[in-house]
């Protein structure tokens, strides 16, 4: 029996590559304060509160007294992106293009997001302080810089009085109105914030953004959505923080495209991103807990 014309029909195949579903830039960039450094490390300095004492007598001896302070430290991090094709890929690969240049955009993506994993961990990871940089101290969570999942009596998620509560902590340390920033990952914007009615009430209507389900500004807060912000058991650490609060020193990216003779000629690209976070203050960061069980 002859074959028929439907026999012959062919399948086609896309010759290019997609991404998956991915952040695929930095979020937390803009949040806060950008500076630079060259070798290992970079030392800041910062000056104790100061305060003036009255005079109560005539020609009276001036007291002496010295600037006091203590140093914080930046510490460079280096991360990297690999992929290496074998030197027959792109032509096994026939009409498929090689994933080269689709890869760079990987690597960029990846990059932004390490570098909002890096901001992140600063919040209340430990630092570097002292003058030699070799002290470690840890986030003040046992004093004011924290508030609980179960503030307001039991657990909750983010709460229009846990925002309220992150914002007297900030007023209370006299921290700069301007430039202050609250991260949150989707659960916090969507289950918490989009579902309260003091948010969405009339009373709030202005807060259009967050209407929408977008991101906006609420009790003085811009509000940031990351994925990335860490989680124990049900319990999500949020941030409300001013931009002063964490310094995110750029060391500079580099990508190399080698021929590697000891993978018999295979092709290997690397990118590079150097980089370091460091908590400024702990009085400029509030860490805000909030469960995330249904």
């Amino acid at each position: 029996m002859p074959f028929q014309v439907p026999q012959f029909f062919t399948t086609d195949f896309s010759r290019n590559w997609e991404m998956l579903a991915q952040q695929k830039d930095s979020r937390l960039g803009p949040t806060v304060t950008a500076d630079s450094f060259f070798g290992k490390r970079k030392k800041y300095n910062q000056l104790d509160v100061g305060e003036m004492t009255e005079v109560t007598d005539r020609k009276g001896v001036t007291p002496d007294h010295d600037t006091t302070g203590r140093a914080y430290w930046i510490y460079r991090r280096k991360f990297h992106f690999t992929r290496t094709w074998d030197e027959d890929d792109s032509l096994n690969l026939g009409q498929v293009a090689l994933p080269d240049s689709d890869e760079m955009q990987s690597a960029v993506a990846a990059g932004n997001r390490t570098k909002d994993k890096v901001i992140i961990q600063a919040f209340d990871g430990s630092r570097k302080v002292e003058d030699c940089g070799t002290e470690e101290e840890a986030f003040n969570l046992a004093g004011t810089q924290q508030v609980a999942a179960n503030y307001g009596g039991s657990n909750s998620g983010l709460t229009v009085e846990k925002i309220i509560r992150a914002k007297k902590i900030l007023d209370e340390n006299e921290v700069d109105d301007g430039d202050r920033f609250f991260v949150v990952a989707s659960h916090q914007l969507n289950e918490d914030m989009l579902t309260s009615e003091k948010i969405t009430s009339g009373d709030y209507m202005q807060v259009k953004a967050l209407i929408d389900g977008q991101v906006d500004r609420f009790a003085g807060f811009t509000f940031v959505r990351s994925e990335q912000l860490p989680k124990s058991g049900q319990i999500r650490s949020a941030f409300a923080y001013h931009k002063s609060g964490i310094k995110w020193a750029d060391n500079g990216r580099s990508t190399h495209v080698d021929i590697r003779a000891d993978k018999n000629h295979a092709v290997q690209m690397r990118a590079v991103y150097r980089m370091g976070a460091v908590r400024t203050e702990d009085k400029r960061i509030v860490r805000v807990l909030c469960d995330e069980a249904p």
